[in-house]
């Protein structure tokens, strides 16, 4: 398992690749909840 380094190396990019997602959606929503808090609808 330890010497295959392509499988090591897929591993890493599809975690990259999941966190880069979840980065998206994070900030999308941080300003979506700023949008909102901006045009006073939560008082």
């Amino acid at each position: 398992m330890l010497g295959e380094p392509s499988i090591t190396y897929a591993r890493v990019a599809l975690a990259r690749r999941l966190a880069e997602i979840v980065y998206h959606i994070w900030r999308d929503e941080i300003d979506y909840f700023a949008i909102l808090r901006r045009s006073g609808v939560w008082g």
